[in-house]
C-alpha cells in the first residue's frame, strides 16, 4: 500500500483470503481489523520507535 487511496480501495475479503492463505489458518477479527483500516477507523498509530526499537508508545486516535 503505497496512498490511502489503496487503502480506500482495498478489497477486504481478498486481502482477508490472501492473508490467511499465506497464514495457514482462519485469523478471528481480521476481516474486522482490515474493514476499520479501510474507513480509516484505526485504533492506534504507532511511533517509528515503537515498531522498529522497541520503545515507544501507540498513540491513541
Amino acid at each position: 500500500m503505497n496512498s490511502c487511496q489503496e487503502l480506500k480501495d482495498l478489497n477486504v475479503e481478498q486481502v482477508a483470503r490472501a492473508i490467511e492463505a499465506d497464514a495457514g489458518e482462519s485469523l478471528p477479527g481480521l476481516r474486522e481489523a482490515l474493514a476499520e483500516a479501510k474507513a480509516g477507523r484505526g485504533r492506534a498509530e504507532y511511533t517509528f520507535n515503537a515498531v522498529i526499537g522497541g520503545k515507544g508508545i501507540a498513540q491513541e486516535r
